[in-house]
């Protein structure tokens, strides 16, 4: 649940950086426009970096722990009992 609110929130950021850099396009004539998508760039990689690193971390860790007792449960248990 955490990951799908987190990427509608970088989504809903990235669509408001998208349009400001659209206004940009159109106001801008003095040639600054490098400038300001590099900037919008890294503002939107900087937020997606802080939302997604900390969701990806805790999605990570249900995988491993849902993988661990599918294998000790599922493959050990069942198709390779030691007694």
């Amino acid at each position: 649940m955490k990951i799908t609110e987190n990427m509608i929130r970088v989504q809903i950021i990235a669509r408001q950086l998208v349009t400001r850099q659209r206004e940009r396009w159109v106001t801008d004539v003095r040639g600054e426009f490098g400038m300001n998508s590099i900037i919008g760039v890294a503002i939107g990689l900087i937020v997606a970096a802080f939302v997604l690193i900390p969701s990806l971390k805790t999605f990570a860790t249900t995988v491993m722990t849902s993988m661990t007792t599918w294998w000790t449960g599922t493959i050990n248990g069942t198709l390779f009992p030691t007694k």
